[in-house]
């Protein structure tokens, strides 16, 4: 049957793939979201994401927050089995500022899962340069995974083989990491030691605060698939 590729994605994995919508052609699909909250793998506090998918009911734009987002609220899901892309925002950002994209994609056939990363985002900042932070955002997007799968409205209309990442910023460390990539401290510490002058990179002189020890970069093989805006990619080199 043939499928629509929707977008260009570069898979770690084992290559170049790409995740594709649902078949082709389609009827007029509208879009909606529903709100999920699931619990932090880091401490066990609520943490928030918000899932788009093509729906079969008539247009609404609702309001969230500061933002007008053409999607409606629980609306009916249409028929079919779509890949789910997970969308990891920037350092204290909100993936809401990406509510375009995930609506242009659930049009074209795609689940996204737009999560809000708890201590780096445009409420909270307590997580902002600790290894926590760098390590424990790709948890969150596996755990955000894993409440996406079990989610009785959302789990029956999702295609497990086809899963990536949209990263945006630290959104795209956070993917490089779930698709096996090691982050490189020393890389980050020569880099900034040469462009001291960087703020966006160097603000801390290229050192992460080490508030926890027990947390490595951790895979995540479900994934297939990686999309990667302006990512924060100081600290991988070409053989991470």
């Amino acid at each position: 049957m043939m499928r629509l590729c929707a977008v260009l994605v570069l898979s770690l994995l084992g290559g170049v793939v790409s995740v594709h919508a649902a078949p082709a052609p389609h009827p007029h699909w509208s879009v909606g979201f529903h709100r999920m909250s699931f619990l932090d793998p880091l401490d066990a506090q609520p943490m928030k994401a918000i899932a788009f998918y093509p729906s079969t009911d008539a247009e609404r734009t609702t309001a969230l927050g500061a933002y007008h987002v053409a999607a409606s609220e629980d609306a009916k899901v249409a028929i079919g089995r779509f890949p789910m892309l997970m969308l990891s925002h920037g350092n204290t950002g909100t993936p809401l500022a990406l509510h375009d994209l995930a609506t242009a994609l659930a049009r074209k056939g795609f689940v996204v899962v737009a999560v809000l990363h708890p201590g780096d985002n445009y409420k909270d900042h307590s997580r902002l340069g600790t290894v926590s932070n760098l390590y424990g955002r790709p948890i969150q997007i596996s755990q955000a995974i894993t409440a996406a799968l079990a989610e009785p409205m959302l789990s029956p209309f999702v295609d497990i083989d086809q899963i990536g990442v949209i990263g945006y910023s630290a959104g795209g460390e956070t993917a490089l990491i779930l698709a096996g990539a090691k982050p490189d401290f020393e890389r980050l510490r020569r880099y900034c030691q040469e462009r001291p002058e960087d703020r966006d990179a160097c603000t801390t002189k290229g050192e992460l605060v080490v508030d926890r020890d027990d947390l490595q970069p951790q895979a995540d093989p479900r994934i297939h698939a990686l999309m990667l805006m302006a990512p924060l990619s100081l600290m991988f080199g070409r053989h991470t």
